[in-house]
């Protein structure tokens, strides 16, 4: 009689490391529409008059990681880089003019240029993966941990 009465199953799952992602899956459609909503609802609260620092944060890692993932594709992306950096220069008017004022909101051409830079960075985080999504926060992360690389990063702050 053998030992074991229950026979292996013809399937095992593949054994994979603690935070492994797989390499070629995209983000389901609820968490697309989440990160795609998230950066255009503090944009509009900060047409609205209503923003807060959370709203510029919320925009400017937008805005981060969309700068991050130009440096993937062959060539660099002049304009879409051009483009996120005027955005940035936007969203850094924005902040001088809460400093100065006290409120978060923002003007005609700085809205333009934040919403062009935004949806700019939606467009290519759709056509991105996780895994490649994952690299340009590890990107970012690293390059705000050393201080030779925030000069790399798209700064915020006054310079």
């Amino acid at each position: 009689m053998p030992r074991n009465k229950k026979p292996r199953k013809p399937y095992r799952p593949v054994l994979r490391t603690p935070g492994a992602m797989p390499m070629v899956y995209a983000l389901s459609e609820s968490a697309m529409t989440e990160l795609a909503l998230g950066p255009q609802a503090c944009l509009l609260k900060l047409k609205q008059g209503l923003g807060e620092s959370y709203d510029i944060e919320t925009i400017g890692t937008a805005l981060n990681i969309a700068a991050a993932s130009c440096d993937r594709f062959d060539g660099g992306c002049a304009e879409a880089k051009a483009t996120i950096t005027a955005g940035v220069h936007a969203l850094h008017s924005v902040r001088l003019r809460e400093r100065a004022t006290g409120r978060h909101g923002v003007s005609g051409d700085e809205l333009r240029a934040l919403g062009t830079a935004l949806e700019l960075a939606d467009k290519m985080r759709d056509l991105s993966t996780r895994r490649e999504l994952r690299d340009c926060l590890e990107r970012l992360r690293r390059l705000a941990a050393s201080p030779a690389g925030q000069q790399d990063l798209v700064e915020l702050e006054a310079a």
